[in-house]
């Protein structure tokens, strides 16, 4: 997957810097950290993905228009079927090759799709459009109907849709998201999108997800965390100007404390389980994170690296226990990028006293900020 550059020695000066997110890194580390820029980028990725891969496909690859699929809502009881989507005649679908249990279905058009029809009565949107990446990575959280989910980092809404397509009302599901101007379109892609009965179940909230705490609450915690986006980075004017390492080390540092209080929130008794997710390339923000808050948690932890991730011919092992859909890689391409790591919970001792908002967190702080919107 990476280069023998990458194997041999970077994930020591990676775990370096994610180090430096809480203290003073090394002088060779600050100096590599502060490189900034486009020639800066390209040398960086290079030499973890190698200088050929990098510049005649991954690099080009992310350049490109992404893979999207169309998540077909089950809720939107009006239009049943692919036939009434009001597809153009020549358009070639192709049915998106998903797990047959997995409660989802979902398709692919070489040629794109148009806004999806509305059902008249409810209202509600016939399909999603999202990177069959994220798909992955919201069915790899394994969740059975009568969960409590929590999506910890929501918004846009693309991965609570999908697990708002695997429950039922005997569920539930919060989606969480802390910029109020994501959190509206978070909640206008819910509202489009579930059912009202569905909708009954599902909190939205708006707090700060590195200080949650609601210890063993929750069955299943999908943290999609904030990251550094190269794909959006690289499409937009100007996106490499200001590019550094070191913006790689503050998100590693916020997407740890996110994970640290994600292995709380989650049940205790063997029997949860945690995905951690991003949309980046660098190591940095995705194994790295992950084993530095093993080092740190006080749950018992335990990756799955055994169960594939949906779409396994689009999938490779990383060093540290996950996975990455590249969107060079595999017979779906223009897919992700997409890193996750499945975290299974084991037995301990849970911290006993309030387990909902306003609790101290884990590093013993409070958080009364909480604002919770529940669906009628």
């Amino acid at each position: 997957m990476y280069t023998s550059t990458y194997l041999s020695s970077h994930f020591l000066f990676l775990y370096g810097c994610f180090r430096g997110a809480f203290f003073p890194p090394f002088r060779n580390e600050k100096r590599e950290m502060s490189k900034k820029g486009e020639r800066a980028f390209h040398a960086y990725y290079e030499s973890i993905y190698g200088p050929d891969r990098w510049r005649s496909t991954l690099f080009p690859a992310l350049k490109g228009e992404g893979l999207k699929c169309a998540l077909r809502n089950k809720y939107c009881q009006g239009i049943r079927g692919v036939d009434a989507w009001e597809l153009p005649e020549e358009a070639t679908i192709t049915v998106l090759p998903l797990p047959p249990d997995c409660g989802v279905e979902g398709y692919i058009c070489p040629s794109g799709f148009p806004p999806p029809p509305r059902d008249v009565q409810t209202k509600l949107a016939a399909y999603y459009l999202l990177d069959p990446a994220s798909v992955g990575v919201a069915l790899s959280l394994q969740v059975q109907r009568n969960h409590n989910v929590l999506d910890l980092c929501a918004a846009p809404g693309g991965k609570s849709v999908v697990l708002s397509q695997q429950l039922t009302a005997v569920g539930s599901l919060t989606c969480n998201e802390f910029d109020k101007t994501r959190k509206k379109r978070l909640q206008s892609v819910l509202q489009e999108h579930v059912g009202i009965e569905m909708m009954s179940k599902v909190s939205l909230t708006e707090r700060d997800a590195t200080r949650w705490f609601a210890p063993g609450k929750y069955d299943r915690v999908l943290v999609d965390a904030p990251c550094g986006a190269e794909r959006h980075l690289v499409n937009t004017p100007g996106g490499l100007d200001s590019w550094s390492l070191d913006g790689s080390q503050r998100n590693a540092a916020v997407q740890g404390k996110i994970l640290l209080q994600a292995l709380e929130t989650v049940r205790q008794d063997g029997l949860g389980r945690v995905v951690y997710a991003t949309c980046s390339l660098c190591p940095l923000e995705n194994d790295a994170v992950v084993q530095y808050v093993l080092s740190r948690t006080r749950s018992i932890v335990t990756l799955d690296t055994t169960t594939l991730p949906p779409f396994p011919e689009q999938a490779v092992a990383t060093e540290g226990g996950g996975w990455l859909y590249l969107p060079d890689y595999g017979p779906l391409q223009g897919m992700g990028p997409m890193y996750m790591c499945s975290l299974v919970m084991g037995e301990r001792w849970t911290p006993g006293g309030q387990e909902d908002e306003g609790a101290e967190d884990s590093t013993g702080e409070s958080d009364n900020s909480s604002k919770v919107v529940k669906f009628k």
